[in-house]
């Protein structure tokens, strides 16, 4: 998402260039080198099999300012001091991940992460797709041909799901369908997809059927039969802003919410199952209806008897987390969670990047920099246990042992349980 943020130097002051070039020296925990390929400078530790962990939480960074070295780093939910191992794959001085990691997607024992720009700024940077085994060693890095640009561009890809062996990806011109086995083959574009929101998609699955949703600022979900690529049109109000797949009773039953802005004080929350929409709940809230990103990191706890809602502010400096309960029916109420830097460092300044929230406990996560400029020596995860602000927890770059984690610009914070359908 950074990409953008280059195309209008008039944003920043200065100083988002004087730190454009600082890498932060970081202590590795457990560090052995990937065999595979050692310029990656892995922390993860060998043979430890990180997606057969359920309570896995992953963090994938985009990066620093202009050179996009892109990072992963993982947080084990399992053990009760939630100690977190910085890099398990790339590094700030290799640009292993990719040129601004955006997104990933876990599936077929495999790990897939897609960067916005591939290696237009690092030497020898993956190609667009990265793909990881189940120990988070490289199997594959590729670039469908030379579909995706290197620069921004209406091709330029920003998001990913996989279905069996296809992998779909969000580009700013529609969705397109790729694999390993096509490797270097132009994507196939998937029909009737335009105006795609910047936002993660949402996968559900359904009498063995998997569908995947892809928001629009037309009004507009979208649903892909990802079985025969047919398109189904949902009319929702306005920009849609987020999507979150929502899991209950077993997997048995799952449903989607999109989150669609109105105006600059009213978004809409509707949720889906299959082509219906079931409702429609009106959120008065402070929103920025002219922003062409309108992301704001949707996602949901489904662990209660109602489903509660998150989402963070968007705009150019979100500093505010809302949480919307459902209390009764259709209809809910909304609240503050949770307002920057309360309880962590003082110097941050912005929630950047796709909330996370743990189905198994509603422990919802967060990115953080210190500003535009000063991200490099600012920055973190910050854990709200249970979703009780009054019990938040810090991951930081300054930190030291187990709470320390480099973070720079969070793109998405994700769940090994999240993709088990």
């Amino acid at each position: 998402m950074k990409h953008l943020f280059k195309n209008f130097g008039w944003i920043f002051t200065l100083s988002v260039f004087f730190f454009a070039g600082c890498q932060q020296d970081e202590e590795l925990f457990s560090s052995v080198e990937n065999n595979v390929n050692n310029s990656d400078l892995r922390s993860a530790k060998a043979g430890y099999d990180y997606l057969a962990n359920m309570d896995g939480v992953f963090v994938l960074s985009e990066g620093n300012m202009m050179t996009e070295n892109g990072t992963l780093s993982f947080i084990d939910g399992s053990v009760s001091t939630f100690p977190a191992t910085n890099w398990v794959y790339g590094n700030p001085s290799t640009g292993a991940m990719g040129n601004v990691s955006q997104d990933l997607f876990i599936a077929n024992n495999k790990m897939y992460v897609v960067s916005q720009n591939g290696d237009s700024y690092i030497s020898g940077g993956t190609k667009h797709i990265l793909v990881l085994d189940n120990y988070l060693v490289k199997t594959n890095e590729f670039n469908p041909g030379t579909y995706f640009p290197t620069g921004w561009g209406g091709n330029t890809p920003t998001h990913i799901a996989i279905s069996g062996s296809s992998i779909y990806v969000r580009t700013n011109s529609g969705v397109v369908i790729t694999s390993e086995t096509t490797s270097g083959s132009t994507p196939t574009s998937v029909s009737g997809i335009t105006n795609p929101s910047r936002t993660r998609m949402a996968m559900v699955q359904n009498s063995g059927v998997k569908y995947l949703y892809v928001g629009s600022e037309s009004g507009v979900v979208y649903r892909i039969n990802t079985s025969t690529n047919a398109v189904s049109n949902i009319t929702v109000p306005g920009k849609v802003a987020g999507l979150v797949a929502v899991r209950r009773s077993s997997n048995t039953v799952q449903y989607v919410y999109a989150l669609s802005i109105l105006s600059n004080t009213q978004a809409v929350l509707s949720k889906i199952s299959g082509t219906t929409v079931l409702s429609s709940d009106t959120i008065t809230s402070s929103f920025d209806a002219s922003l062409f990103i309108p992301s704001v990191g949707l996602c949901c706890y489904a662990g209660g008897v109602q489903d509660v809602l998150y989402f963070r502010s968007n705009g150019w400096n979100p500093t505010q987390i809302f949480k919307y309960a459902i209390t009764s029916g259709t209809t809910g109420t909304l609240s503050t969670l949770y307002t920057i830097p309360s309880g962590i460092d003082s110097n941050a300044q912005i929630i950047y990047g796709d909330l996370g929230v743990d189905q198994n406990n509603g422990d919802v996560y967060f990115g953080y920099v210190g500003s535009w400029g000063a991200y490099a020596t600012v920055n973190g995860v910050g854990r709200i246990k249970g979703g009780n602000p009054l019990t938040i927890q810090e991951y930081k770059a300054s930190a030291t042992g187990t709470s320390k984690i480099d973070t720079r610009f969070t793109a998405g914070i994700y769940f090994t349980s999240e993709f088990d359908m």
